[in-house]
């Protein structure tokens, strides 16, 4: 059998390394050289590729505590909300047998009695507090800029919405909705707003139009630098977000009715 003679010659060389040992060499062949330097370079991109494992081993761990902890907090909110359902069932239950027993007129006197009393106050309780009246408020809310869910019940969502109104229009920040706050965000959501009749906001391709330019104008005329092109790109943002910091709002860069409102207002 034929064998190149290069073959042969690294074959000699590996036998001979490998019976002797390749400890006191002086002398190292180009090729077995070579073959040495790559398997280093293999080997060391194995380290860094078991380095990178281990790394992304590491947080993955992590995240999974943390989805665990959130599975943990959903599973004591379901119970804490199947307790409450037990209880409203159980209590919707006594009121029919109630409404059997003592008739309609005991049931209405607590409601007239609602209605001639004092303010009822919406806040933050344990069960949550859930009706019309908070259906209404989550609406006001929705029309300031305020993301949150018009489900009927005042949970934390709310609750912090409220507190930042309340923030930026001067308010004890307590997130409870008393007679000062309600009235102010009635008074608010129907103030007039035709200038605009959308949400202006940074888009890909920018939003244009004579809405803009009226923007513009009032950023201009309560002493921001911004050009008037009817275009709402970055420099109107700037101009949006400084006037926002300087009036107490969240510097979004966003105009809804609650930054046209301010820069109306600003305008005297």
């Amino acid at each position: 059998m034929f064998i190149h003679p290069i073959k042969k010659y690294l074959t000699y060389t590996a036998l001979a390394l490998t019976g002797f040992g390749l400890a006191g060499c002086d002398y190292w062949p180009p090729a077995l050289q070579h073959e040495i330097e790559e398997l280093r370079a293999d080997l060391n991109d194995a380290l860094d590729e078991r380095q990178r494992l281990d790394n992304d081993n590491a947080e993955l761990r992590a995240q999974h505590a943390s989805l665990q902890q959130e599975v943990e907090e959903k599973l004591r909110e379901n119970e804490e909300l199947r307790s409450h359902l037990t209880t409203l069932t159980a209590r919707q239950t006594q009121t029919a047998s109630s409404r059997q027993v003592t008739g309609p007129t005991t049931i209405s006197q607590p409601r007239q009695t609602l209605m001639k009393g004092t303010y009822q106050q919406l806040q933050l309780t344990r069960p949550r507090m859930k009706g019309p009246k908070v259906v209404r408020l989550q609406r006001l809310l929705r029309q300031q800029g305020f993301s949150v869910r018009v489900d009927g019940v005042f949970g934390k969502t709310t609750a912090t919405a409220i507190r930042r109104f309340q923030r930026q229009h001067g308010l004890r920040a307590d997130g409870s909705v008393g007679p000062k706050t309600e009235k102010l965000l009635r008074r608010i959501s129907t103030t007039k707003v035709d200038a605009i009749g959308r949400k202006l906001q940074l888009q890909n391709p920018p939003l244009k139009g004579r809405d803009v330019k009226s923007v513009q104008r009032a950023l201009r005329r309560a002493g921001q630098r911004v050009t008037i092109d009817g275009r709402f790109g970055p420099e109107t943002v700037v101009a949006v977000t400084r006037f926002q910091r300087k009036h107490g709002l969240e510097p979004d860069g966003i105009v809804g009715p609650t930054t046209w409102v301010k820069l109306a207002r600003s305008q005297g």
